[in-house]
């Protein structure tokens, strides 16, 4: 299991395995530069290196993060007894530069190793500026966010998120966004399997938050309102209805994602005309979509 982050050319990768010649799980973060070389060693920097002996702790589900320009680098750990009977969720605190552990060789507790089975749910490590929120499980399937103060490492809140025992899976985690972001899972409260969502602002509240409709989330609205013709040879014309001036990217793609086409467009408020060349675009369904710094509109199309 491993989990990937890049700033610039640079990229940081957490994973964890079971080394070479020993009856255990290690987790480690390993920083690729862009000439490919390996700053921290051929491994990496260990998670936890205190624990190294096979009835020590094991270091398991691995989730990274790093703010943009920070000298450090966030991880947290499952961590388990060697029998895998137990578990809790670890912090480690890497320098950017050297890779060296912040917070000592066994790293730092956060919920501790216990029949309860506290782990981390499979989802991203998120920031709230520059302190890590991130999504933990237990045994009973209840779901919480918890929040690492950035100064000392220490507990700011473990908010429950989902507190039912129903089976839940497919976790995801947003990125924070004018100081909220959003849980995501699958669970099955009797009706079959659905997918649920609650938010989590950086202070440890959840509902709504007051203002936020207002905010330019809901101002800065995007659409297609028609494309012609349809299907198409050569150049196709797309009216974007945009309720803001803003610059914006137009991408074609394939019906698997595939970008086949991209480039940023000027659009003024109210409705924009744009002419699109795909004449070297393969035949078959397209889509053609518009994204700005808020939302996103798409349409399909066939090219002939």
């Amino acid at each position: 299991y491993y989990d990937v982050i890049h700033e610039n050319d640079t990229t940081y990768v957490g994973y964890y395995g079971n080394p070479s010649g020993s009856n255990r799980f290690d987790a480690y973060l390993q920083k690729i530069n862009a000439d490919g070389s390996l700053p921290y060693g051929t491994d990496g920097s260990g998670f936890a290196p205190g624990f190294s002996g096979n009835n020590d702790p094991y270091e398991q589900t691995i989730n990274i993060a790093k703010k943009p320009g920070a000298g450090n680098v966030w991880a947290v750990c499952t961590i388990t007894n060697s029998l895998q009977t137990t578990s809790g969720v670890y912090i480690q605190k890497f320098d950017a530069a050297s890779g060296s552990d912040q917070y000592g060789t066994e790293a730092k507790e956060v919920l501790p190793m216990s029949s309860k089975l506290n782990s981390l749910a499979f989802s991203q490590l998120s920031l709230c500026d520059n302190s890590p929120v991130f999504l933990v499980t237990n045994v009973s399937n209840k779901l919480a966010a918890v929040k690492i103060n950035e100064a000392d490492g220490s507990t700011a809140y473990v908010t429950p998120l989902a507190t039912s025992s129903n089976t839940k899976f497919r976790y995801g985690f947003t990125n924070f966004y004018k100081g909220q972001a959003v849980a995501v899972w699958q669970e099955n409260k009797g009706n079959d399997d659905w997918p649920y969502a609650q938010n989590i602002r950086c202070g440890g509240s959840t509902g709504p938050a007051s203002g936020f409709e207002s905010s330019p989330i809901a101002e800065a609205a995007i659409s297609i309102k028609s494309i012609y013709p349809n299907p198409v040879q050569n150049n196709l014309m797309a009216t974007i209805t945009s309720s803001t001036q803003s610059n914006v990217h137009i991408y074609i793609t394939d019906v698997s994602g595939n970008v086949m086409k991209q480039f940023q467009q000027n659009v003024q408020k109210g409705n924009t005309v744009i002419t699109v060349n795909v004449s070297n675009i393969k035949p078959g369904s397209c889509f053609i979509k518009v994204v700005n710094e808020t939302a996103s509109a798409a349409s399909m199309f066939d090219k002939q």
